[in-house]
């Protein structure tokens, strides 16, 4: 989805990274960081102070040392040093209720996962849809 550090002025025909594309108005998607600045699909995110260490995790996450993003919107109970993106065909066994991984195959996505202290949460794009 693009560069991890294409916040600069270059430009490659008419399109500037993390920016809007100057011949057809057309945002590039995904995630530009570098130069103290995150953008989503053209759009600057506000950083917290010292947020550093960038992670795109794909299916529109991103992780910072501070925090977690869906789509450019932060996720702001999740925890960044656990959160981690699984696809549908590693449900099986997501939870230890089997009912649930059943269900949760059902939804034919990708989920997310992260931990705080001893209980694991389960997400689905922007919001929490299990916890044990």
């Amino acid at each position: 989805m693009g560069n991890n550090n294409s916040t600069t002025s270059t430009t490659t025909e008419g399109i500037k990274f993390g920016s809007i594309d100057s011949t057809n108005g057309k945002v590039r998607p995904g995630y530009y960081f570098g130069n103290n600045k995150l953008i989503y699909q053209g759009n600057q995110i506000k950083l917290m102070e010292n947020e550093k260490n960038f992670q795109k995790l794909k299916y529109g996450y991103l992780k910072s040392d501070k925090r977690v993003f869906y789509q450019g919107v932060p996720l702001l109970s999740a925890n960044p040093s656990t959160f981690s993106v699984t696809t549908r065909n590693n449900v099986k066994g997501l939870s230890k209720f089997p009912e649930k991984n059943q269900e949760l195959a059902k939804l034919n996505s990708v989920l997310a996962i992260d931990y705080i202290g001893n209980k694991k949460r389960i997400y689905y794009k922007d919001h929490i849809i299990h916890e044990e």
